[in-house]
C-alpha cells in the first residue's frame, strides 16, 4: 500500500507514484494500491462525478475569460476570482473574503446538518445523516431542487436515493448504489473490490506509462524547506 499527501505533490509526481505502484506489483492485488490523503471530505466523490479541476486551473480559465458565471458550493474561501467575472454565486456557512465578492450568497448548512452520501478514499459510498436540522431552514438538497426549478425543471423528484440513482445512470461504477438502502457500498457496485485484477481498461489490458517531463515533484514547498534548512544552519 502506498500512501501520499496529494496536496503537496504535483500532478506529474502523482503519475510517477502510480506508475511505480504498477511496476512494483502494488495494483490489482488485495491490500495494495494507492491512497491519496486530501484535506477535504468527499473529494473522491467529486472526482467520481467528473469534478476534477483544481483551483489554479479554474483561475486560469477565469483570467482567460473562458468562464463568465460561476456557482461555488463550499469552495476555497481564500481564492480570488477575476474582476471580469460577470456573475458569482457562493454557498457558505460563514462569510469569507470569497463571499464578499459574490453577487448572491446562499446560506450553507454545516456538515452536522447535512444528510446524503460521501465517497471515501477506499471507494466506499457511505451514507451520512444530519444530526440536527439546518439553521438556514433548507438542506443542500432543498437548495439544489429550488435552483433546478429556477432553470425550468419543476417535475424532478429530488432526494438522496433518487440523486444516487440518477448518478448511476451516468457514472457506471455507481449503478445500483441506491439499492444499498443506506448501508453503503463500494464501487464498482456488485463487482470485485480489487481494481484492475484482470488488467487495465485498455485494448490489451496493459497499463500505459508516461515519462516524466518537467520533473517538478512538489507544489511550492521546496522553497519553504530550503528556508527551514537555512534557518537551522543559522541556529
Amino acid at each position: 500500500m502506498i500512501v501520499f499527501d496529494r496536496e503537496r505533490l504535483t500532478d506529474e509526481a502523482v503519475i510517477m507514484i502510480a506508475q511505480i505502484a504498477v511496476l512494483s506489483g502494488h495494483i490489482g492485488r488485495p491490500r495494495n494500491g494507492l491512497v491519496q490523503l486530501r484535506p477535504d471530505g468527499n473529494t473522491q466523490g467529486m472526482v467520481d462525478m467528473g469534478i476534477n479541476m483544481n483551483t489554479q486551473e479554474l483561475l486560469n480559465k477565469l483570467d482567460a475569460g473562458q468562464v463568465k458565471g460561476l456557482m461555488i458550493f463550499d469552495g476555497d474561501a481564500s481564492m480570488e476570482v477575476s474582476k471580469d467575472l460577470e456573475f458569482l454565486v457562493v454557498q457558505e456557512d460563514v462569510l469569507s473574503d470569497l463571499g464578499k465578492q459574490a453577487d448572491v450568497i446562499i446560506p450553507m448548512p454545516t456538515h452536522v446538518e447535512t444528510s446524503g452520501t460521501m465517497t471515501r478514499q477506499d471507494r466506499k459510498i457511505q451514507y451520512v445523516q444530519g444530526a440536527v436540522q439546518p439553521h438556514v431552514e433548507m438542506t443542500n438538497i432543498d437548495q439544489i431542487k429550488e435552483i433546478m426549478e429556477i432553470f425550468g425543471n419543476k417535475d424532478h423528484e429530488v432526494d438522496v436515493d433518487r440523486l444516487l440513482e440518477d448518478i448511476g445512470k451516468v457514472v457506471p461504477e455507481y449503478l445500483h448504489a441506491h439499492e444499498s438502502k443506506g448501508e453503503g457500498v463500494y464501487w464498482p457496485v456488485g463487482k470485485s473490490r480489487v481494481l484492475y485484477g484482470n488488467g487495465f481498461a485498455t485494448e490489451d489490458g496493459k497499463a500505459i506509462l508516461h515519462p516524466a517531463v518537467e520533473g517538478e515533484m512538489y507544489k511550492g514547498y521546496v522553497a519553504d524547506i530550503e528556508t527551514v534548512i537555512e534557518e537551522e544552519k543559522a541556529i
